[in-house]
């Protein structure tokens, strides 16, 4: 560090010493206070805890990081969350205080399962189906 000649106020310096002080004490100790610790955990069969958290700096990133969070989760395992089943991702703090949650259900519309010539569970047992074979193909 490069040496600092300090005069006092009184023999003509300046800059104050209180503005040196607070320059040294920048140098010396970091001005970034610690970010806060997040903690995404989910309810659903596999219930994936987080144990170590993340740093974000604020209550809204960690609402940005949780949407992505739960867009990956759906993607890789979204098929298990059955009709009239919800999936949940829980935010919370260090005190596992839960800050918000992000809810998903999948909820079937029986008006239009009433639909004379509408097969809405042939088409989607046919989904799977394809699906599966796909699935099995690529391995």
């Amino acid at each position: 560090m490069d040496s600092i000649d300090v005069k006092s106020e009184r023999a003509g310096s300046a800059i104050p010493l209180l503005a040196v002080l607070r320059l040294l004490a920048g140098v010396m100790v970091s001005q970034e206070p610690e970010m806060p610790r997040f903690f995404f955990n989910t309810n659903d069969d596999l219930e994936l805890w987080d144990e170590e958290g993340t740093e974000l700096p604020d209550l809204d990133a960690a609402r940005r990081a949780a949407i992505r969070y739960a867009g990956e989760l759906l993607r890789e395992a979204g098929s298990s969350v059955g009709f009239d089943e919800t999936w949940q991702l829980m935010a919370s703090n260090t005190s596992n205080a839960v800050l918000f949650t992000i809810d998903v259900k999948v909820t079937l519309n029986q008006a239009a399962l009433s639909v004379p010539g509408l097969d809405v569970a042939h088409r989607q047992q046919r989904q799977r189906t394809q699906q599966t074979e796909q699935t099995t193909h690529s391995n």
